[in-house]
């Protein structure tokens, strides 16, 4: 029997969906400097988690942030066209103006059979990933901030044969 879990679980599993957050650091010798990463979120059958290919981000600089999915034995998640059932995640990106996050880029995806329909998706784990790009004027309201916060709310299905 095929089993579906949609998730809903924060870091703390007690709002429904999944919240990562990166931090940029600001300060006057490098406008954007290291990042930061909050505790990832995790349920029963992924743990999910915010990643950075880069300490720093420099304005008008690009950086590449990833979600990457690690799985439980025998679950899967879905590619952005899932097939005949189940649901693509989804990332809802919540920036400071004048940042700017671009699509997401998918891996290559693999066939999921589930008697007669057919599926694509990921076992084991996936890497979605996205570029962000900081204005290269920072706007007034961050000149004099500390640090910044860029969050990705992750909604994804989870499912089972």
């Amino acid at each position: 029997m095929k089993q579906k879990i949609p998730t809903s679980v924060s870091s703390s599993k007690t709002i429904p969906r999944v919240a990562l957050a990166v931090l940029a650091f600001i300060s006057a010798a490098t406008p954007l400097e290291k990042f930061a990463f909050a505790a990832p979120p995790r349920n029963k059958n992924a743990d999910v988690e915010l990643v950075v290919d880069s300490a720093f981000l420099a304005p008008g600089g690009t950086a590449q942030l990833g979600v990457k999915f690690k799985l439980a034995p025998e679950w899967h998640i879905y590619w952005k066209n899932p097939g005949d059932s189940g649901q693509a995640p989804k990332v809802i990106w919540t920036v400071p103006a004048g940042f700017e996050v671009g699509e997401l880029v998918w891996p290559t995806p693999r066939r999921i059979a589930s008697g007669p329909l057919m599926n694509y998706g990921y076992e084991t784990s996936a890497f979605l990933r996205v570029s962000i790009k900081a204005p290269a004027t920072l706007p007034p309201e961050l000149k004099d901030a500390k640090s910044i916060e860029i969050k990705g709310d992750v909604r994804f299905l989870t499912c089972r044969e």
